[in-house]
This record gives C-alpha cells, sequence and structure tokens, in this order.
C-alpha cells in the first residue's frame, strides 16, 4: 500500500469518475485513494474473491480474463485496461463475488479507493456524491455497449 503521489494525482485528476466535480470534490476524493504496484503476470483481482475497493490503472497495462473451466478449456481475454481505466466496480457495488480475473500485463500501478472511503466521501459531499455516481453510472454504460457490440460482432462474424 503506497500513498498516492503527485504524478498519480494528476493522472486521478482526469479519471471519467470525477468528471463534473469541482475541484474541492477530486482534491477530497483522490486524498481517499491509495496505490499498489504489480509486476507482470501477477493477479490484481482474481475471480471468486470478495473485493471492496474501485481501482483505476495509473500505469502500465492489464488484462481481464475468465479463466479456464471445465466449460471453457483456456482463459478468454474479455479486455485490456490502459491508464486512466476503471476497474472493480461489479463486486464493489453488488458484493457479489469478483467476476473475472485481472492481472497486469506489463509492470503496473493500481490506485485504489475502499468503499468505506467512497460512502465517506459521498455523506460528507452530497452533491459531489451524486455527480461521482453518475459518472461511474455512465462509465458502467459505456462499457456494456462496448461489450453488447463487440458480442454482436462475434456472433455475425
Amino acid at each position: 500500500m503506497i500513498p498516492v503521489d503527485a504524478d498519480a494525482q494528476r493522472r486521478l485528476y482526469d479519471l471519467d469518475l470525477l468528471a463534473h466535480l469541482d475541484e474541492d470534490g477530486k482534491r477530497n476524493l483522490i486524498a481517499s485513494f491509495w496505490m499498489s504496484d504489480f509486476a507482470p503476470g501477477q493477479p490484481v483481482l482474481t475471480e471468486g474473491d470478495a473485493n471492496t475497493r474501485l481501482y483505476a490503472t495509473v500505469t502500465g497495462r492489464l488484462t481481464v480474463r475468465l479463466p479456464a473451466r471445465r466449460i471453457r478449456s483456456e482463459s478468454l481475454t474479455i479486455t485490456h485496461l490502459e491508464p486512466g481505466q476503471m476497474f472493480g466496480e461489479f463486486s464493489l457495488y453488488d458484493a457479489a463475488p469478483v467476476s473475472a480475473t485481472v492481472v497486469a500485463e506489463t509492470s503496473a500501478r493500481v490506485a485504489w479507493i475502499e468503499k468505506s472511503a467512497i460512502d465517506a466521501f459521498v455523506e460528507g459531499h452530497p452533491a459531489a456524491g451524486r455527480k461521482m455516481y453518475d459518472n461511474l453510472v455512465r462509465n458502467l454504460i459505456r462499457r456494456l455497449r462496448a461489450n453488447n457490440a463487440r458480442l454482436e460482432l462475434e456472433t455475425i462474424g
């Protein structure tokens, strides 16, 4: 667990999660983030685990994949995450186990914030908290639409 440095603060400032928040709201929310470093091949999240964090890629590249199972003979890559992209929100908000494994493809630095810190931010800054949740929902819808389009292409092609 590493405190967020000045470089990461600048990168986090541009997260979609923080869009439309005023300067004070952005600073307060970023102050609750921490960072962790991951070596290539090291898992950030593992399918089936519990999760209490929202993550953002700061540097490096991550791979999101479903591991091999009886019904799937090899792992299936869902997407790649680049700096500025968030993940972990599904399991964070529905309290279900993590639905996919996220692995560092390259050396990566990931910022994260605990659900309890998000809840405290929303309680202390209700207007900014509403904007943050609006941003989170927009991000999820954008990802869902992109995945739907990809599935449609794979089904047709």
